[in-house]
């Protein structure tokens, strides 16, 4: 990401209740915001 100029935000992290799978209960989500620097080629 450095080398295209793209900057990453804080991750932001939820958690959402699912229905049981096989035990899984829940699912995981995170995502970084990101910011495009400069002229894109």
């Amino acid at each position: 990401m450095t080398r295209h100029d793209v900057l990453a935000g804080f991750r932001q992290v939820r958690a959402l209740p699912i229905a049981e799978r096989i035990g899984h209960r829940v699912c995981g989500v995170a995502l970084w915001p990101t910011v495009q620097r400069g002229d894109v080629p």
